[in-house]
């Protein structure tokens, strides 16, 4: 019997962490390496015949990364409030929060649900038909950001400042998880800075 109430009560104890885990806010500091570790592991859970398999976990990373200016949504209180780390668009029945132009944002749970639906909308979205060309014909990282913000984004910049982060913040985190080490942040660069305010929402 006390083993029985010693294993409920470790049980409880442990979904309470992971519930105050899941709702902590995340730092600019862990907010790359966490949606890298994310993507990979959603990637990996698609059938080996999907393009998903194809995609590298840097570039949605790096997207969140530009799209939600590293979790914290400094200029985005509707992204916020409705948990939306890519700028994605309510669509049909998608419960969402309505910004104040009247865009309706699609509202996530959190972080996890974010990448698997984003996942999800390049395998199979409309926007990203050049995208999933760009990866069946194995070009470049910056032709596959090129292929996303032809018809993705609305800033001509946009590109340029996705391949900066990537180069960066995540190269090296991917060259660290290679090795298998641990990664240190090393800031970055002006020329990114610069980038991410021009051509963030």
């Amino acid at each position: 019997m006390k083993d029985k109430i010693f294993i409920i009560i470790i049980t409880i104890t442990l979904i309470a962490i992971k519930v105050i885990m899941d709702n902590r806010p995340i730092s600019k500091e862990e907010f790359p390496k966490l949606v890298y570790n994310l993507a990979k592991k959603e990637i990996v859970r698609f059938p080996e015949e999907s393009i998903v398999r194809k995609i590298d976990p840097a570039i949605v990373a790096s997207i969140a990364i530009l799209e939600s200016g590293y979790g914290q949504f400094e200029k985005a209180p509707t992204a916020k409030l409705a948990k939306n780390y890519f700028g994605r668009r309510a669509v049909g029945d998608d419960e969402y929060v309505r910004a104040k132009g009247g865009a309706k944002l699609k509202e996530y749970d959190g972080l996890e649900e974010n990448i698997k639906d984003f996942l999800l909308m390049m395998e199979r979205g409309n926007y990203y038909e050049d995208y999933r060309a760009s990866l069946e014909k194995n070009e470049p990282i910056q032709s596959q950001f090129k292929a996303i913000a032809k018809t993705y984004a609305e800033n001509p910049q946009y590109s340029l400042a996705l391949n900066s982060i990537y180069k960066t913040v995540m190269k090296p985190i991917k060259q660290m998880d290679r090795l298998s080490g641990t990664y240190i942040s090393t800031g970055l660069d002006e020329q990114t800075k610069s980038l991410m305010q021009t051509a963030s929402p």
